[in-house]
């Protein structure tokens, strides 16, 4: 079973609720109907959903693979430009900007909505609809609280909060499934489908990810590629085999394992297909984690979205959900992750983003 397995029975829950939400969001694209300036936040968000579905759709029909280069660019400009450090000053996904533009009362609850928007972006490209449309569902569903509102007669504040907390709240279940399918369940192919069968020398497949691909990703894959096999082998055989001497070191019986989880930076994808060679040989599986580069902060921080929801309600949710226990076989054979750091990204928080309060802290531990 692929991916595209997993998703199967959610996709056809969510179809009938995707083309009734699509629809919406196309009117508030149109013409949002709220008092400005927050009527063109509606629409700018509303403009980015239609783009995900668009690229849903082709996903859908097999033609995402089939992009030129220019078009790849293209798409990865409209789904990351506005975040990228150049525009981010004027982002809606920038709690600063937001809590300026909108005020504070509302600025960091609807940028903590926009960033999350963009969340969905990898899902799309993994053919995810449930999240997609859960997603669009979430933005109509803070829309209605402000369309044809006065000026002078806006929601209030808790309102706006209350649907983001009941959303994160509600849907914790599938957040958590998704989670941790990725991480122990090697049908969860997405990221190896990509590395041991796209053709590495067309430098196309980095978009097949939807994450941002940036000089970073390009340049790295680029210089992989001019290496002889003998010099990616002998990469792949230092990763690998550090991991291995790590359990021999710890006394720990790697044998009763049957997968290891790779996590690794978008570019190294010619390194990675060797090295799920040597763990295959090792009588490994892999589930594969893949990162690319952080257009900006924002999306390396997020903006505190658990600190919008987390409490001792959601919490216990995670804690006695079935997630875990549906997962028990493969999370029994996992051995663990096998990493490749990257290092030197800058990281900074927004003051105008939800912060952990003393108790959340203590529950997110």
């Amino acid at each position: 079973m692929g991916y595209q397995e997993c998703y199967k029975e959610t996709n056809e829950l969510a179809a009938e609720r995707y083309e009734l939400v699509a629809e919406r969001i196309a009117e508030i694209a149109e013409a949002a109907q709220a008092p400005e300036p927050f009527a063109e936040y509606f629409r700018t968000n509303a403009t980015y959903l239609q783009s995900l579905r668009a690229l849903y759709e082709k996903g859908k029909s097999g033609s995402l693979a089939a992009r030129s280069m220019e078009e790849c660019e293209a798409d990865n400009e409209a789904l990351y430009g506005e975040i990228l450090p150049e525009a981010y000053g004027h982002s809606y996904a920038n709690p600063a900007y937001a809590a300026a533009r909108l005020g504070e009362t509302f600025g960091g609850a609807l940028s903590l909505l926009a960033a999350h928007l963009r969340t969905a972006c990898g899902e799309v490209f993994r053919g995810n609809l449930m999240q997609l449309t859960i997603a669009m569902e979430l933005f109509v569903e803070v829309y209605n609280c402000f369309e044809g509102a006065a000026a002078d007669a806006l929601p209030q504040e808790k309102e706006v909060q209350q649907i983001l907390y009941w959303y994160f709240h509600d849907y914790r279940e599938i957040f958590d499934e998704r989670s941790v399918r990725r991480l122990v369940n090697p049908a969860e192919d997405f990221e190896k489908e990509i590395v041991m069968q796209a053709d590495l020398s067309d430098l196309r497949y980095l978009y097949r990810y939807g994450a941002y691909i940036g000089e970073n990703e390009r340049q790295i894959a680029a210089y992989l590629n001019t290496l002889p096999e003998a010099d990616i082998q002998a990469m792949a055989d230092t990763y690998t085999e550090g991991y291995r001497i790590g359990f021999d070191t710890t006394g720990k019986d790697l044998s009763k394992k049957t997968a290891a989880q790779v996590r690794y930076p978008i570019g190294f994808e010619r390194m990675v297909r060797a090295a799920v060679c040597n763990f295959e040989k090792m009588g490994l599986e892999v589930t594969m984690l893949a990162s690319g580069t952080a257009p900006t902060s924002s999306m390396t921080t997020i903006t505190g979205d658990r600190a919008c929801y987390l409490d001792r309600r959601t919490w216990a949710r995670t804690r006695d959900g079935k997630t875990h226990l549906r997962k028990k076989k493969y999370a029994n054979g996992m051995a663990g992750p096998a990493v490749i750091e990257v290092f030197g990204e800058e990281l900074s928080r927004r003051q105008e983003a939800f912060r952990y309060g003393e108790k959340q802290q203590q529950l997110c531990v």
